[in-house]
């Protein structure tokens, strides 16, 4: 279940809440409650700041399961270098996990056509992609590489009616 509001024209802000379960077949069931909140804030017509909260209440499955619920903090920020391209960042830190910087910058090469590309850190990882917009349609295509996991291929149809 999620809320968000605007406040103006210049900040909005958000807040959800997430159920999660877990059911292995002969252990049963178990669940738990988080929360997650954001807010965003335009700077300067081409400048926004936003920041994410995930689980600040420490929320976890209790003592069953080894793999907790993350807290995670995120802070990031979107630059338009012009209508058709733009720059982002975002740190996210998780407790008891490196931070991990995330970058990418996509570039509008025609009306309907971009091109993406990005890295993260922690492992190391870079992103490269396309994408086809119209109207009423839109067609994604991208690529990770990480070092371990290999090459990622994703892509994404949409059409508005």
């Amino acid at each position: 279940l999620s809320y968000a509001k605007t406040f103006g024209p210049n900040f909005s802000g958000g807040l959800k809440f997430n159920y999660h379960t877990v059911s292995i077949t002969d252990y049963g069931n178990i669940y738990a409650f988080s929360i997650e909140a954001g807010l965003q804030v335009k700077v300067l017509p081409e400048l926004i700041l936003g920041t994410h909260v995930i689980n600040p209440t420490c929320a976890r499955f209790g003592t069953e399961l080894q793999n907790p619920l993350l807290t995670t903090f995120k802070f990031g920020c979107h630059y338009d270098f012009s209508k058709r391209s733009f720059w982002v960042t975002e740190v996210e830190k998780a407790l008891s996990f490196a931070p991990v910087f995330k970058t990418a910058i996509e570039y509008g090469l025609a009306e309907v056509i971009s091109l993406r590309g990005g890295i993260l850190t922690n492992p190391f990882r870079q992103t490269a992609g396309i994408g086809v917009h119209t109207a009423s349609f839109r067609m994604d295509i991208g690529a990770m590489s990480h070092s371990t996991l290999g090459f990622s291929p994703q892509m994404n149809l949409a059409y508005a009616f």
